[in-house]
């Protein structure tokens, strides 16, 4: 299941002070861990990223799409030809969970090693409020979606592990930080393209 190495991130100046670690576990012929980092920019681009995600956050509670092939998870998928991160996790997130993304913020990357190759890929990932809900969603991919509280998450992921549960109390965090809840309809309008 985990190693007990850590992954980590640096803060957005590469200050070693303020380094989140994270688990590295085993996902099937892979091991992944989180790197945590403010800027996109910070992502060594050489590295393949064929897929994005997005913690879709509504006021205290995260949106979860219960997709075909995996069960309930955050949105996510393969970014199309032409595509930046930023679009992909947005259609990714109507696509599987019916809902149009808010402001969005960049939170860091997942780091996937194959295990026998041991080939590298990033999937970035971002936060983001969610703007409305109850959009339909695309059938070949998903069954639907849940507004699910933030403490019933690992009951309901289709995968849970100490790596996902560290990530998404540091999506939780940043999110409370980055997008404090009891903002001005006026800013919050302002703030959603």
């Amino acid at each position: 299941m985990s190693d007990l190495a850590f992954g980590g991130g640096r803060d957005d100046f590469g200050s070693a002070a303020n380094v989140r670690m994270f688990p590295v576990v085993r996902w099937k012929n892979e091991t992944a861990t989180f790197i945590v980092a403010g800027d996109e920019g910070l992502r060594d681009p050489t590295i393949p990223a064929p897929a994005a995600l997005v913690f879709p956050f509504y006021g205290d509670r995260i949106v979860l799409a219960d997709i075909v092939s995996r069960g309930w998870c955050i949105p996510s998928g393969h970014v199309e030809p032409g595509e930046t991160l930023f679009e992909a996790v947005r259609r990714e997130a109507e696509e599987e969970a019916g809902v149009t993304l808010g402001k969005t913020a960049f939170l860091g990357w997942f780091v996937l090693t194959h295990t026998s190759t041991g080939q590298v890929r990033h999937a970035p990932t971002y936060i983001a409020e969610v703007r409305t809900l109850g959009g339909p969603v695309v059938a070949a991919e998903s069954r639907g979606a849940q507004l699910v509280n933030i403490e019933d998450v690992a009951d309901l992921y289709f995968s849970w592990d100490i790596l996902l549960a560290a990530v998404f109390d540091y999506a939780w965090q940043e999110k409370s930080v980055r997008f404090p809840m009891g903002e001005s309809l006026a800013a919050f309008m302002q703030g959603a393209d």
